[in-house]
């Protein structure tokens, strides 16, 4: 269940997991993500990722707007930057993400492993769903899943990355 967004002091992370996780629509566990998924799947209209002029993230419902984030994709080299985040991406990390580049997110270890995801994105387009775990010193940990949906270009090469983060997360 998705609440509200705390932050959560990611520099002084001791560990950081990730794990993909299968992507079941109808399951009352991906509820969460399911408008998103719908809403990308009908303006993909049969191509392999919708472009980004066919996305309005005010068609989303508003409950998910502060939970959108858009990834910018620069190619050669490849680089990753945050386009747009949501208030809740914002305040998990601190600061404002637009224009942060993923290499410079904090802490290093998670910029490392998503830079990676969207690299693995960029070679097969392929839609991610993931569960991130971050446990600081202190032993309190977070868990938040994302559902990362690619953006193409006319040529089907990916241009952005839409994701929604659902950062109502479990800690402990």
């Amino acid at each position: 269940m998705v609440g509200m967004a705390k932050p959560f002091d990611l520099f002084d992370t001791a560990t950081v997991g990730r794990e993909f996780l299968e992507v079941v629509p109808d399951t009352e566990d991906f509820a969460f993500f399911r408008p998103l998924l719908r809403y990308w799947e009908a303006c993909r209209a049969g191509r392999i990722a919708p472009a980004r002029g066919d996305i309005d993230p005010l068609d989303l419902p508003p409950p998910l707007l502060p939970h959108v984030v858009l990834v910018d994709v620069k190619w050669e080299p490849l680089e990753f930057s945050y386009r747009l985040a949501g208030t809740a991406a914002d305040t998990i990390h601190g600061q404002s993400l637009k224009g942060v580049r993923i290499l410079d997110l904090r802490p290093e270890s998670f910029a490392t492993v998503l830079n990676a995801d969207l690299t693995r994105m960029a070679e097969d387009l392929a839609t991610q769903f993931v569960l991130h775990t971050f446990t600081n010193r202190e032993g309190k940990t977070r868990r938040f899943r994302v559902l990362r949906l690619p953006l193409c270009d006319a040529s089907g090469r990916l241009e952005m990355v839409l994701i929604l983060a659902d950062h109502g997360a479990t800690q402990r």
